[in-house]
C-alpha cells in the first residue's frame, strides 16, 4: 500500500507502521491496540470536542465515521473528526477504507475495566461489556456524515449525563451531508 500523507494538524501524533496512531487508541507498555480505544481519551474528546486524531478542537464542522447501523440509531461511540483527519482515516485505517472482509480475530491484550473519570490514575482505559465486540464479524459499509453538533449521552437514553456516565455520542440535527466510503482496494481476509 502506498504512504498515506498525514494531515498537517495530525503531525503532532506519533507514527507506527507508518500510520499516524489516533489519541484515542488504546497504547499499554509503549504498544499501539489498534481496533482498540482509550476509555478517558475517548470521553475527552467527546466532552471537550476534540479530534479523536489530533486531539485539537473540532471546527464548526465535523465528521463523524459510522457504520449503516450508527447511522440509523443516530448514536456512536466514538468522537468525530476534522474534515481532513477524516478523510486520512478513511484511507488509513483498513476496516473503513474496505480493505478487509472481517474485523479481526485478535485476542484482547488487556483485561479488566478502567474509568473514564479524569485524574483518577487507573490507566483510562475501559472495555465495555456492551461495546458490541465485532472480533470475528463481517465488515460492514462505512459512511462519513458531516455535522454541526452532538449530544453526550448513552443510547439507551440519548441523554445529557455526566463525564463519568459519558458513553458516546447522540446525533443531533440532520446531517449537513452524508457520502458511503468508498473502498480504496478489494476486501480481503485477516
Amino acid at each position: 500500500m502506498p504512504e498515506i500523507p498525514i494531515p498537517e494538524r495530525a503531525r503532532n501524533r506519533h507514527v507506527r507502521s507508518g500510520l499516524a496512531v489516533p489519541y484515542i487508541t488504546l497504547e499499554i507498555d509503549g504498544r499501539t491496540l489498534w481496533g482498540e480505544t482509550h476509555g478517558r481519551k475517548v470521553v475527552d474528546c467527546i466532552v471537550n470536542r476534540l479530534c479523536q486524531l489530533c486531539a485539537q478542537p473540532l471546527g464548526e464542522k465535523f465528521v463523524f465515521l459510522l457504520t449503516e447501523e450508527q447511522l440509523a440509531e443516530r448514536f456512536t461511540r466514538e468522537p468525530p473528526l476534522h474534515p481532513e483527519c477524516a478523510a486520512y482515516a478513511q484511507r488509513a485505517c483498513p476496516m473503513i477504507a474496505g480493505r478487509m472482509t472481517h474485523y479481526a480475530w485478535i485476542a484482547r491484550e488487556h483485561t479488566g475495566k478502567g474509568c473514564v473519570e479524569p485524574g483518577c490514575g487507573c490507566g483510562g482505559w475501559i472495555t465495555h461489556e456492551d461495546n458490541g465486540d465485532n472480533r470475528g464479524r463481517p465488515a460492514e459499509a462505512w459512511f462519513a456524515a458531516w455535522f454541526t453538533d452532538y449530544a453526550t449521552g448513552i443510547r439507551e437514553l440519548h441523554e445529557e449525563l455526566t463525564i463519568g456516565d459519558v458513553t458516546g455520542c447522540v446525533l443531533t440535527g440532520e446531517p449537513l451531508k452524508v457520502r458511503p466510503v468508498v473502498a480504496d482496494a478489494p476486501r480481503s481476509g485477516d
